[in-house]
Parts: C-alpha cells; sequence; structure tokens
C-alpha cells in the first residue's frame, strides 16, 4: 500500500484538498518510494532530445493585432497630467499606452502641431534632450530645434494661451536656456517658445525672452 508523508508538524491541519492534490499527482507521475522514505517522481520521464522533422507543420503566432492597447494609469497623475503626457508621447512619434480614445485623441494634437509648426520638427531638431540645471538638477527640454539662424527651446504646454505666459513657465524655460548657455558658451543664439497644443484654430507658438 502507498504511504502519503503526513504534513509536517509545525504547519497547521492542511485542507484535505491538498491531500488530494499530492494523490492525484502521485497517481499521474511515474513514482517509486525509497527505503527511507522520501518519493522520487518522473524517474522514467525522456531525457534524450526529440528529433523533430523539418516537415512537421510549425503552428502560426498568435495574432494580437485586434486587442487594444491597455491603459497604463497613474495614480500619482490628474487626468490633466495624463492626458499632457500622452500628447507629448504622441508629439515624439512614440505609441501611447492609454485608451483607444486618448490613443486617436493625442495623435490628432500631434498632427495639428506638426501641421502648423512643421520647423518644429525639421532636420537636426531633437525631442526629450536632458540638461543639467543651474541649481544642480536635471530637466528635459520637449524639443531643440536649429531654425532661422537660432536654437530653439521649445515647451509644449496643454490648454489655450493665456492673457501672460505664467512665471513657472517662464522660469522652466530661462532654466533650460541657462543650462544650455554654460553648456555652449554662447556659441549659438538661443530663443524660447511656449507652444499651447490646445490653442485654436491651431495650436499657438508664444516666444519667452532668454533673460528676464
Amino acid at each position: 500500500m502507498r504511504k502519503e508523508a503526513p504534513p509536517p508538524s509545525s504547519a497547521p491541519e492542511w485542507p484535505k484538498h491538498w491531500h488530494a492534490a499530492v494523490a492525484a499527482t502521485r497517481e499521474a507521475l511515474p513514482w517509486r518510494e525509497e527505503a527511507n522514505g522520501v518519493l522520487v517522481l518522473g524517474e522514467t520521464f525522456p531525457t534524450a532530445p526529440q528529433e523533430i522533422s523539418r516537415a512537421d507543420p510549425v503552428p502560426p503566432l498568435p495574432d494580437f493585432s485586434g486587442l487594444a492597447t491597455p491603459p497604463v494609469p497613474n495614480p500619482a497623475q490628474s487626468p490633466e497630467q495624463q492626458r499632457g503626457e500622452w500628447i507629448h508621447a504622441a508629439l515624439q512619434g512614440l505609441t501611447v499606452a492609454a485608451p483607444l480614445a486618448a490613443q486617436a485623441e493625442a495623435a490628432a494634437v500631434a498632427a495639428r502641431v506638426r501641421a502648423t509648426l512643421p520647423w518644429l520638427f525639421g532636420p537636426g531638431s531633437l525631442a526629450e534632450v536632458a540638461v543639467v540645471l543651474p541649481g544642480g538638477g536635471v530637466g528635459r527640454i520637449d524639443r531643440l530645434v536649429p531654425h532661422d539662424g537660432a536654437l530653439w527651446i521649445i515647451d509644449f504646454k496643454t490648454g489655450v494661451p493665456q492673457a501672460s505666459v505664467p512665471p513657472a513657465y517662464v522660469a522652466q524655460l530661462q532654466g533650460y536656456a541657462a543650462a544650455l548657455a554654460a553648456d555652449q558658451a554662447g556659441e549659438q543664439t538661443l530663443r524660447l517658445g511656449l507652444v499651447w497644443v490646445d490653442a485654436m484654430p491651431n495650436p499657438t507658438l508664444a516666444e519667452v525672452a532668454v533673460s528676464g
């Protein structure tokens, strides 16, 4: 008669389904019991490599093209902040990990910006350029664009133009300018631009002074 090893004495009484699972496993797999009571399973499993003929059919890869890209919610962000991230990703030409409706909206906003201000995406322009700020932190320029004899530092903002550019946005752009000025030692004229992507009928570029 096959015997079952009792559960560890330090553990509470095992549920009955555990005993049933162990018994079913022993019935399904080749096994034998050593003299010391240790169970050896799978002793007769084949270990030699199996030869596969080239004529054997290869199953097709699964098709996931009909699946929607799942949203990636960030509980630390507001819906407006998430929307801004999706639009920034679309402006870089990246796939947006968002619900389908949000993907479509971000792509449409990016297309409007590209159609209205195509020079922002011309040859030599760069996206997401990291710079060391004067205070020692790290900033990330949305777009760095050589254009018409100057190097434009561009920051994309959702929303529509306000009567005056918020001071925080001005300070952000001027911090980027200070970081680049220190790096290139005045080799190129710097200009700062804030692009309101939701402005109607077209996205709007507002220039900001390099120094206060």
